[in-house]
């Protein structure tokens, strides 16, 4: 399954850590749940959890490229979860990934790929 969030841009652990103030945080974690929320129409009845464990990847496409490993999916990963995952424990994600793209502009793409049961 690919999803994209054609308004998110991904943050860097460097921009949530500075923060400061809790409420800082939940904004962008509302952001998050909100463009998740917007490519998934809460409406749509077509969505069903994955059944077997996932790998989850994430492309940031930036207008100022990050390095890959200072992406934050937490936000992006927290808003699927009971909506197209069961938990983002390791029973249901095994894997993810977070990779960067140089882009003209900011967006976010998340692929969610059922895994077989080793």
């Amino acid at each position: 399954m690919k999803i994209i969030l054609e308004h998110y841009k991904c943050p860097s652990w460097n921009t949530i850590a500075g923060r400061g103030h809790w409420t800082k945080r939940a904004e962008m974690m509302d952001y998050a749940h909100a463009s998740v929320a917007e490519a998934l129409g809460w409406y749509e009845e077509s969505l069903q959890l994955f059944k077997k464990p996932v790998s989850i990847i994430i492309t940031a496409y930036l207008k100022r490229p990050i390095d890959c490993d200072n992406v934050s999916c937490k936000g992006i990963i927290d808003s699927i979860k009971t909506i197209l995952i069961k938990d983002d424990s390791p029973k249901y994600v095994t894997e993810v990934t977070t990779r960067v793209v140089k882009s003209k502009k900011d967006y976010t793409v998340i692929e969610i790929y059922e895994k077989s049961r080793v």
